[in-house]
């Protein structure tokens, strides 16, 4: 089962697999197909006819581990594909 959240912006024109998470504020053009098992995140923007096979993980904030040397940058802009 699919779950697409209310606040994001998906075109009816695509296509989408089973188990897919799109959240608030993600951005989906027309003619792109979404495969099975894909989560994309908050401010990530899919573009025109894109293709988004299996097991995708799209604009995931990263997160600092304890013995990482630099630090993730905590300014980033949202993901854009297309």
């Amino acid at each position: 089962m699919s779950k697409i959240s209310k606040k994001a912006k998906v075109s009816s024109n695509i296509e989408i697999g089973e188990n897919v998470v799109i959240m608030d504020g993600a951005i989906i053009s027309s003619g792109s197909k979404i495969c099975n098992n894909v989560t994309i995140y908050p401010n990530t923007y899919v573009g025109k006819d894109c293709l988004i096979l299996d097991g995708c993980i799209l604009g995931r904030i990263p997160f600092q581990v304890a013995n990482l040397d630099r630090k993730p940058n905590k300014k980033l802009k949202g993901l854009r594909i297309g």
